[in-house]
């Protein structure tokens, strides 16, 4: 699975993240809802989840997005990005510059990206 645009191409590949062909952080699907990102060989220490919210009806109209920035305690809902794949989230965020490549999130942009999606 990759995206590619602008400068950077990112794949999910093999429990890695790999961004212009360099593995820069590890993830774990838990479930075909849930996706999890850590930073790379740190199993214990979570940087986001990405998890699809159906809210467990066939009515597409009450499903939601929820990112959770584990290090902040902060959490976006969003019916806005409930159709993104986990691929191109990532590429927003890296291009709103919320998530930085050496795992850092910007809060100021994190802000800004809830304030866009919300």
């Amino acid at each position: 699975m990759g995206f590619a645009g602008y400068s950077q191409e990112i794949k999910l590949k093999k429990g890695k993240v790999i961004i212009d062909k360099e593995v820069r952080f590890d993830f774990e699907n838990r479930s075909s809802r849930e996706l999890i990102m850590r930073p790379l060989n740190t199993p214990s220490e979570e940087l986001l989840s990405i998890i699809w919210n159906n809210n467990g009806t066939s009515d597409s109209e009450d499903d939601f997005l929820q990112i959770v920035f584990a290090r902040q305690q902060v959490k976006l809902e969003s019916a806005r990005l409930k159709d993104e794949w986990s691929v191109r989230l990532l590429k927003m965020m890296i291009n709103d510059v919320v998530l930085q490549l050496d795992g850092s999130i910007n809060d100021k942009k994190l802000q800004a990206f809830f304030l866009k999606y919300d």
